[in-house]
């Protein structure tokens, strides 16, 4: 019988295929040596349909798609909301973000809570405008008063006008700041809440420090025609610095003052928006504390006057802007060559004349 040669490994071979050596299985996060409760479980913990007995699938979700904790894949429980409270937009089950404000810009505390929020917007605040009245131009307030009772003086606010004024924060007033959203001049004679002002001085204690509180009047560019009105109602404010710090009621300060740079930079500045303009030579624009701040691409900002809760003189402040954009409408070559139109006597006969801006003829005749 002829010999037959086997190999010396032979034994060892028989010995691996006879032994029923266990497959190795990795933990479901794919990672050796994960020791998770959920990742030692081996195939037998689950049932044919993959779901152990607490009715999770290997990934750890039920067949609604949620893990242990109540949340899903992206981590949103099932009315949406993360571990931490917030939808995917970020606001809370009451509808407010983590800063405490809802979808419309309104603050979730109106007044003093239990943590002290005392109902004020902060300094950057800025809501979708809404427009009050049939047509432009469009004004905009801002009053600055000083107190100390800022809740009560906020609830006033509220109660007269809380759909057309909102109170800010500002670090430079002991107090606050009311904005107006976007009001016609004729609209706000006949229904901004002047009661309100008196009201503030009687039921909040609100003051207001002339070189301190300021009235800063904001007016849409869309109300100059052209660029050779812009420049006109521009060189009225500055050829006038007298007669208007008399309306005005304060000095030129660092807070809007009138200068010379700027008043030089007004042929670069009309420019604005247009081909051909250099924020570069625009001098106006590298100072927004100025008698007439030109930084903002919507509006221009007269902030030379001094605040007050007198109804007459805070009439006499929007008087004054409205007026001079009107004047410098129908300015013409004419009437400065040979009616003297720049100076500040033809400009107020013109007042006189129209009729339109009362409290603005009394506070120049009281003021001389």
């Amino acid at each position: 019988m002829p010999e037959i040669n086997v190999s010396p490994w032979a034994d060892i071979v028989l010995l691996v295929e006879e032994t029923q050596l266990p497959r190795e299985i990795l933990p479901s996060c794919g990672r050796r040596g994960c020791t998770s409760a959920r990742c030692l479980r081996s195939e037998d913990d689950f049932n044919e349909d993959g779901y152990d007995s607490g009715g999770y699938d290997r990934d750890g979700y039920d067949e609604d798609g949620f893990n242990v904790d109540g949340f899903d894949s992206t981590g949103y429980d099932s009315e949406g909301y993360s571990r931490w409270g917030y939808d995917s937009e970020g606001y809370d089950r009451d509808g407010y973000n983590e800063d405490g404000y809802d979808r419309y810009g309104s603050y979730r505390y109106g007044y003093d809570d239990e943590d002290g929020n005392n109902g004020l917007h902060d300094y950057s605040y800025k809501p979708e405008p809404r427009f009050n009245g049939e047509a432009g131009p469009w004004f905009g307030l801002e009053i600055e008063i000083t107190t100390d009772e800022i809740t009560d003086a906020v609830s006033i606010v509220d109660r007269f006008a809380s759909d057309l004024i909102y109170c800010k924060a500002d670090s430079s007033v002991d107090g606050l700041e009311m904005v107006t959203h976007p009001m016609s001049y004729d609209w706000a004679m006949a229904k901004f809440p002047w009661d309100m002002l008196p009201a503030l001085r009687d039921g909040a204690s609100c003051t207001v420090i002339p070189q301190e509180n300021g009235i800063h009047i904001h007016i849409g560019r869309d109300a100059f025609k052209d660029s050779a009105h812009l420049y006109r109602w521009l060189k009225l404010w500055y050829r006038n610095p007298m007669d208007i710090q008399r309306i005005a009621r304060r000095q030129a300060s660092h807070w809007g003052a009138f200068r010379p740079e700027h008043r030089a930079a007004h042929k670069d500045h009309v420019k604005f928006g247009k081909p051909g303009y250099s924020r570069y030579d625009d001098a106006t624009i590298q100072e927004r504390y100025s008698a007439i701040n030109t930084t903002n691409k919507a509006t221009l900002e007269v902030r030379v006057f001094a605040s007050s809760l007198r109804p007459q003189r805070v009439k006499a402040a929007l008087q004054l802007v409205a007026a001079s954009v009107e004047y410098t409408r129908q300015l013409s070559c004419d009437l400065i060559s040979h009616k003297h139109g720049w100076e500040w006597s033809a400009f107020m006969s013109w007042v006189r004349r129209s009729g339109r801006y009362p409290d603005l003829v009394v506070e120049d005749r009281v003021r001389r």
